[in-house]
């Protein structure tokens, strides 16, 4: 059932908390490179390397942060422009002029194509891997650049309060004190629906926002549904655009982040919204039965409000990301700390948005890193040793189960050490198939070879 329209809002700013589908049919998407034949999750590079102490706007040459094909079937990625090289305020249109859209174009590069395939079973067939080994091309060697947190962004304040708040109509307004290292949250909701929390996290969300998360547009549980779509908008290269030219807006010019975009239809989007609100009525007649109406009302659960009428005009593309460091992915803070959410999806990413011909309908960032690359670098063990890890953790489950190997691929991971400290270490992630338990993550240390979980 729906809680207030506000705290539902803040939930879903705060979606760090959901699974990220542990059904391999339900996460077809599996990472940021998956494709659909011609407009789905079309997947581009985007953004600058994070330097600490430089100015949030932009100007700084960009560093690709390319990634790899994760184990779908490959299929030719969209370029922006092609046989352009991309920097940061030049135009990839030969001779024209640098402008705030030509800057966010420059800023998008495509994905290669994973360089080697994966396929071994161990002698008692218990454990098979079938995947793409997922790493940057720029990764010549055993080695990867020793990195220290040195901050975290929240995007600039002024930026953000004359993008979303000024010029509206505030109908309410609070903030969370600063605590124990956390910066002061502070929250606007507007009459016209829309709102904006900033200063420990961002999260903006339009009037419409609300009707893509009651169609559930980033939940894996709908894979089947939307991965089947197409829409008439403008392509996947121009909605993840869209969304960097609003990062730039906003204070975020300097940071990497490697995105991917899916199209959500209107006619799909309808559909979910009136099967949602049917079990949400259910439950809310059924709660009336045991708690009473009056308790219902009291606690604020109401039915789903439904949107109106659907059109062409509400068709999107879900643009979603990570954060990238040194050509490599950065496995966010909460990832690492709750299993439920160390899945390599939308539903987990530092970056989330829904954009239509509107514009950015919703936009979460949280968490952005500073990074100090202090000249050292950590050598990682052989693939081959990190699988044999893999491959023994599960042999030696005394159970009947065959597992299969779907994803390997290298990030570095910002996790809390001993003395509570962000520290950064390179990890291997794999997705595993566990017959009828459905999809689950297994991390290993890429430099140790420890197992993680």
């Amino acid at each position: 059932m729906k809680l207030k329209l506000f705290a539902g809002l803040l939930l879903a700013a705060m979606l760090f908390t959901g699974c990220g589908g542990t059904e391999a049919e339900s996460d077809p998407e599996t990472g940021l490179k998956y494709n659909q034949e011609s407009q789905s999750g079309e997947s581009l590079e985007a953004g600058e390397e994070s330097k600490p102490g430089t100015s949030l706007e932009g100007g700084e040459e960009s560093k690709p942060g390319e990634s790899l094909e994760s184990g779908e079937e490959s299929k030719p990625q969209a370029s922006l422009e092609s046989g352009a090289e991309s920097k940061t305020g030049e135009s990839l249109e030969s001779g024209g002029e640098s402008s705030p859209e030509s800057e966010a174009r420059a800023r998008a590069e495509t994905i290669p194509e994973a360089a080697a395939e994966y396929i071994h079973e161990s002698a008692s067939g218990k454990v098979k891997f079938d995947c793409k080994i997922e790493i940057p091309d720029s990764l010549t060697e055993n080695r990867v650049p020793k990195l220290i947190v040195t901050g975290r962004s929240y995007g600039d304040q002024e930026k953000i309060f004359a993008r979303y708040v000024e010029g509206k109509v505030i109908a309410d307004t609070y903030e969370n004190e600063a605590h124990d290292g956390i910066p002061t949250e502070k929250n606007y909701m507007m009459t016209d629906e829309s709102g904006v929390s900033m200063g420990n996290d961002f999260y903006y969300w339009s009037e419409n926002s609300r009707f893509y998360n009651n169609a559930g547009v980033t939940n894996t549980d709908y894979w089947p549904q939307y991965k089947q779509d197409q829409v008439l908008f403008p392509s996947a290269s121009e909605a993840i655009e869209g969304v960097l030219l609003e990062l730039d807006r906003i204070g975020f010019s300097e940071f990497t982040f490697q995105l991917a975009a899916y199209p959500v239809n209107h006619k799909t989007m309808q559909q979910l919204e009136q099967e949602v609100a049917a079990q949400e009525k259910a439950s809310i007649e059924s709660l009336k039965e045991s708690v009473g109406e009056a308790q219902v009302e009291e606690e604020g659960w109401t039915e789903l409000e439904v949107k109106e009428a659907w059109t062409e005009e509400d068709d999107a593309y879900v643009v979603y990301g990570y954060q990238v460091q040194e050509s490599l992915p950065i496995y966010h803070q909460w990832m690492a700390m709750f299993r439920s959410i160390a899945y390599d999806n939308v539903t987990n990413a530092s970056l989330v948005a829904v954009y239509s011909s509107r514009g950015v309908e919703q936009l979460m960032v949280n968490p952005v890193y500073y990074f100090e690359n202090t000249g050292e670098t950590r050598e990682l063990k052989e693939f081959e040793e990190i699988a044999g890890v893999v491959e023994q953790k599960f042999e030696n489950l005394l159970n009947d189960t065959k597992y299969v190997v779907q994803r390997a691929r290298l990030f570095q991971m910002v996790r809390l050490d001993q003395s509570q400290e962000e520290s950064v270490l390179p990890v291997w992630y794999f997705e595993v198939e566990e017959g009828e338990d459905g999809r689950k993550v297994t991390l290993v240390d890429a430099e140790t070879g420890k197992l993680i979980f």
